[in-house]
């Protein structure tokens, strides 16, 4: 079994071997890679890990899915590119470390009936309306919550966990984030939000859309969150891997 490196992201590490093995001749065009089975147990991680490491390796035209029989070599070079990787999401982990969440509704919808678009092919949502706090006086976001209904244990924990939503749909379920797509803008709060957040109707805030998409491209959370403008502070920190 090889360990795969901690200073990375474990797609990427094993991206970074499977694509020099290939430049170097171990494995040459026409050859199939190893098998999803034999990566997970080579190098000790998920098939969620694996698929995200051969989705690299098919963007860099290096190898290609066959149906039925595994991920064929196609190339033996491929120009220098980066991968932008994180390995967490630390600025909602962070939140949610640093701040209590209160929910103030719950209720099952169906897509329609979201203040944001949902996809239509989950015929049902778990809503979850929530005012997150620094503290009592000082309510930070208004903030709408849509989880898949087949994702109803996890939020079920909502409000009683200080574990991030997606990270209860990873345990619970088995499922792995793959990517976070983020929406930001700015908005005049809203009558509802403005009497949770205790500002004025029409007061100037950011709304911040999330989808939150597992590695097999399935939705399991969308967020929708409203910040007063003087109350909202972001920083983020990105790594650059460099595949040759």
């Amino acid at each position: 079994m090889t360990p795969v490196s901690q200073k990375k992201s474990r797609y990427a590490t094993v991206a970074q071997e499977l694509a020099l093995a290939i430049e170097t001749g171990i494995y040459a065009v026409g050859d199939l890679l190893p098998s999803e089975a034999e990566l997970c147990l080579r190098y000790d991680i998920s098939n969620h890990t694996v698929r995200h490491a051969m989705r690299v390796l098919h963007a860099m035209k290096l190898a290609a899915p066959e149906r039925g029989r595994g991920t064929r070599v196609i190339g033996t070079s491929s120009k220098k590119r980066y991968i932008h990787s994180l390995d967490s999401i630390p600025d909602l982990g962070e939140l949610v470390k640093n701040t209590k969440i209160r929910v103030l509704r719950r209720a099952r919808i169906q897509p329609a009936d979201a203040l944001v678009p949902l996809p239509d092919h989950i015929p049902e949502w778990q809503l979850i309306e929530a005012v997150r706090y620094v503290n009592v006086k000082e309510p930070l976001a208004w903030k709408h919550v849509y989880i898949d209904s087949r994702f109803s244990k996890a939020a079920r924990k909502v409000g009683g966990s200080s574990e991030p939503i997606y990270k209860l749909i990873e345990r619970l379920y088995a499922e792995s984030l793959y990517k976070v797509k983020q929406e930001v803008g700015a908005v005049l709060i809203s009558r509802a939000a403005a009497a949770r957040l205790r500002v004025a109707e029409g007061t100037p805030g950011l709304a911040i859309t999330r989808h939150y998409i597992g590695a097999s491209e399935r939705i399991l959370e969308v967020t929708y969150s409203i910040y007063p403008a003087n109350r909202f502070r972001y920083h983020s920190e990105l790594r650059l891997e460099h595949i040759d």
